[in-house]
């Protein structure tokens, strides 16, 4: 009995090391509203299996305003209306004045109050969702969740930059790349504008369409067929489709020095490039 029982242990053993090396090559990813944190002490699972963070990268990414008090070593997070307050070493916090408990505590990790993600942005309104095959944490205010419905932000487009179905989607408007959509998780790397294309990198391409705007208030629209155009994409070494939106195919034309604005429409929502 013995004997079989020392193999099963050093499997485990090793299934266990394979883990702790896959999670120290493969860092939790965290997207505040689509745009992805890079804290100068990254984010990492603790032995509770909860997602810790610095304090400061989630509440600033937010726009909250944050307060450290080193007397009683705690944290006071204010956003939108809701006061988060967590202690170093305690499981219970506050969340306007009402105490509530936690199943781990706040730590100090490299001169960083490193705090569980989840409870804090919960605490603040958001909503958290964890991608286990993406490893990454997704947090999403209520401002970003609702957004701009298209038919709004469009005001007095053509009928066909947005319908009655495509009009109740929000359109998100980031400051910068990456971005990660909300509802669908396509995610937007870079682009550039060439004589006759805007080349879009992205996750994964599924004909997603480009909507520009022009400066002299026209539109156009460009998607090219992932079936039936050969073109219409490239699938980069590293995951990625490189899209190419022709901006000249049959009588329609944009002018690359035309262009003002440009979104790409994917499932659910309007993407403003920035």
């Amino acid at each position: 009995m013995r004997k079989k029982i020392v193999p099963v242990v050093i499997l485990i053993l090793a299934l266990a090391l394979a883990g702790a090396a896959w999670a120290a090559n493969n860092p939790v990813r965290v997207l505040v509203d689509g745009q992805e944190l890079h804290p100068d002490v990254p984010a990492y699972i603790n032995s509770d299996n909860r997602t810790m963070i610095p304090y400061r990268a989630v509440s600033e990414a937010l726009g909250a305003t944050v307060d450290w008090k080193e007397a009683d070593q705690s944290v006071t997070v204010r956003y939108e209306g809701k006061t988060v307050v967590m202690w170093v070493g305690k499981s219970q916090y506050t969340v306007n004045g009402v105490t509530k408990t936690m199943d781990t505590v706040p730590v100090i990790k490299n001169n960083r109050t490193m705090i569980p993600i989840r409870a804090l942005a919960e605490g603040l309104g958001c909503e958290v969702s964890w991608v286990q095959a993406e490893w990454t944490v997704y947090v999403m205010s209520q401002k970003a969740l609702s957004g701009t419905p298209a038919k709004e932000y469009f005001g007095n487009a053509p009928s066909w930059v947005y319908d009655s179905y495509t009009g109740t989607w929000p359109v998100r408007t980031p400051q910068s790349l990456p971005f990660t959509a909300l509802q669908y998780g396509l995610t937007i790397y870079d682009y550039h504008v060439t004589d006759r294309t805007v080349e879009v990198r992205m996750s994964q391409y599924d004909n997603d369409s480009l909507l520009i705007k022009r400066k002299d208030g026209t539109w156009y629209q460009t998607t090219p067929d992932k079936k039936d155009y050969a073109g219409a994409y490239t699938h980069n070494a590293d995951g990625t489709d490189t899209v190419h939106y022709p901006l000249y195919h049959l009588d329609l034309s944009c002018n690359p020095q035309d262009i003002a604005e440009m979104y790409i429409v994917t499932a659910g929502e309007y993407i403003k490039l920035p």
